[in-house]
This record gives C-alpha cells, structure tokens and sequence, in this order.
C-alpha cells in the first residue's frame, strides 16, 4: 500500500473517522464540527471537524459543543487530522482544553511479530465466552491507568481485570455480540496462563479499519501480547477485505512496535480535552 499517494489515504480515513462512529451513534452537528453520542462498546465518543464541511474552526464553536456535552454528560473530547483541519487545535486552546498529538500510522504489509511460547492469541466472535467479551472491555481502562513506560512492577496481574470484569454491563456484552456478528468489529486476545492480559480490537467500514483500544496489562507488558494481537486483528480486517488499517499510536514505545509490524507514519492525529 506503500505505493498510493497519502492524501487520498487521509481523504479515506477522515471519511472512515466520519462514517464509522455513526454505527452506533446518534449525531449533532454544531456548525463546523459533529459530535458523536452514544454508548459504544468501547472507549466513548467524541466530536471532529465536518467531514464535508472544512470551514475554520473557532473557539465558540468548541465552547458550543463543550456545553452540549456536559448537558449529555459524556466526555469533552475533540479528535481530528491535524494535517487535514489546522485550525482545530488553537481553537482547542482557545477555548480552555488540551492539545496533545499522536503519530498517525498506516499499514502498508502486515509483519508477523515473533511466536511467544507463553503467549496464545485468539480472535473473538459473538459466541465467545461472557468472561473473554467482559475482559475484552475491562483490559483496556486497566491498562491505560498506568503509564506504558511502567513494567511489571506497577501491576498486579490479572486481578484487576477480574475486578473490573465484573462491572461490565450486561448490555455492553449484548453490544459486542451484536457489532462481532454484524462484522462492524473484531477482537483479537492474547493469553498467558489461559488468562486474558492484551486485547486489541478494529473498526471495519467501507473497506477501512482502524485499530482502536490496544492494551496490555501492566504486569505482562514487553512480552509481545499487544503486538501479538494486533497482527491478529489486522489480519481478521485483510479477510475481510480491508484494504486500509490505520491507528494511532500512544507513545514512542507504541510507535516503535507498530512499525515492526508493517505500519509507518503518514500524519497526526490530535486529541483535545479538558
């Protein structure tokens, strides 16, 4: 995929970035920007510039959806293309909230990361096992509450997952269910000990995926189990006929990882917040 020119790919995935999220959203758009409301299986919504519309972005119009938000109760988060929307970002700041970038990275060939002989990996379907779907949802937020630089030393192994597994709504499983069988996702788990420790989970739609909410479990990190299930993720989205996998990358250690799987960088994503 190396050879196709990167601003038709940024073209596609803004499009996919517009188009995926109203799978399970409901939509308002304020001016320049939309906001996505809903309850995802998964990490929540947020808003994003007009894909068809790329006026300017002011200040009062983040501060219009700020408020809305609130009233809705969920998160003040804005997520764009720096590349594709300049004036997002100052009027981000402008209106109180936080910058920070992320590389954007595309898939050009997919590289298998190295076997693991503790480690297992198994793509997940709509029949899969309560537990497998409620750690699905329940790895993430755990993970993410340490910082990826922190090893084993900061965690406690799977205990919280199991914890926080338990908290899992019936109806966000009936979700995962629906989106596993409708094929608007797939999930890939990697195991040590039959223990769920990293998931990695994509997006399909119009022949792009993005491959969202890769985690592992402190304890467990360095070991191969999120790039071992990203490979499988990404290969699930290719036989689907995915033709474009993209993702963000959280950090240098992220990054480094995806590339070794075959992606590279082709733009910034950008994600404000209070």
């Amino acid at each position: 995929m190396g050879d196709v020119d990167d601003a038709a790919l940024l073209e596609d995935i803004d499009r996919y970035l517009d188009r995926a999220p109203r799978l399970a959203a409901t939509t308002e758009d304020h001016g320049p920007l939309t906001l996505f409301v809903g309850e995802p299986a998964g990490a929540p919504f947020y808003a994003r510039p007009r894909h068809a519309n790329r006026a300017p972005v002011r200040p009062d119009h983040v501060s219009t959806v700020r408020e809305r938000q609130r009233q809705l109760r969920v998160p003040e988060v804005f997520e764009w293309i720096r590349e594709l929307d300049p004036t997002m970002a100052a009027a981000c700041r402008s209106a109180g909230l936080a910058v920070v970038d992320h590389p954007l990275l595309v898939l050009d060939h997919l590289v298998e990361p190295p076997a693991s002989h503790d480690v297992s990996v198994e793509l997940l379907a709509a029949k899969s096992d309560d537990g497998d779907l409620a750690a699905t949802l329940a790895v993430p937020p755990v993970a993410f509450a340490v910082p990826t630089d922190r090893d084993g030393s900061a965690g406690h192994g799977t205990a919280p997952v199991a914890i926080a597994a338990t908290r899992v709504a019936a109806t966000a499983l009936r979700a995962l269910r629906r989106r596993f069988d409708e094929g608007t996702m797939r999930s890939a788990v990697a195991r040590v000990d039959g223990q769920v420790v990293a998931v990695a989970s994509a997006i399909p739609s119009g022949g792009v995926a993005e491959i969202v909410a890769v985690a592992t479990l402190p304890a467990y990190r360095r070991r191969g189990c999120a790039a071992a299930a990203t490979a499988r993720v990404a290969a699930a989205v290719s036989d689907l006929g995915v033709g474009t996998t993209f993702l963000s990358a959280g950090d240098r250690a992220a990054t480094r990882m995806y590339e070794q799987l075959g992606f590279r960088r082709i733009a910034t994503s950008a994600v404000a917040e209070p």
